[in-house]
């Protein structure tokens, strides 16, 4: 690499970096699941909400939980979070079943944007399959 394409990596770099820390600490946004792993992963927001003790650390529904619960629902891919309602320890740690089925009502009385796409309970009654849960 000649020395002007150094420096010119090196000014992006630095640029880069400066750009990074001079914004503020806003939450990163969330973009629709394209598997169920990814939405699963993309809930995890709501985990500190949704774990049964000692794993329960928000005794309140965030905002930000309800925008990635909105945005899994939203996308499509809301009947991903029925491994959860029935595989409540595939995490490897236990979720509270009533929290996760009240979600949609307690996201539903905060002030967010949140999409309110009829509860989880009934988007996972009945024998429905669920997708793979594939990583992409």
């Amino acid at each position: 690499m000649d020395a002007i394409a150094t420096v010119a990596l090196f000014v992006n770099s630095l640029l880069l970096i400066h750009l990074a820390s001079s914004t503020t600490a806003a939450a990163p946004p969330l973009l629709p699941p394209t598997s169920c792993s990814t939405a699963i992963i993309l809930f995890s927001p709501c985990l500190p909400y949704i774990s049964s003790p000692p794993n329960d650390l928000d005794s309140r529904v965030t905002p930000y939980c309800c925008r990635a619960y909105s945005l899994v629902l939203v996308s499509g891919s809301g009947i991903c979070l029925c491994y959860l309602l029935r595989e409540p320890d595939m995490l490897g740690f236990p979720l509270n079943n009533t929290r996760l089925i009240s979600l949609s009502s307690d996201c539903s009385l905060l002030n967010v944007s949140f999409v309110n796409r009829g509860s989880l309970e009934s988007l996972c009654s009945g024998k429905l399959l669920c997708p793979a849960l594939v990583y992409r």
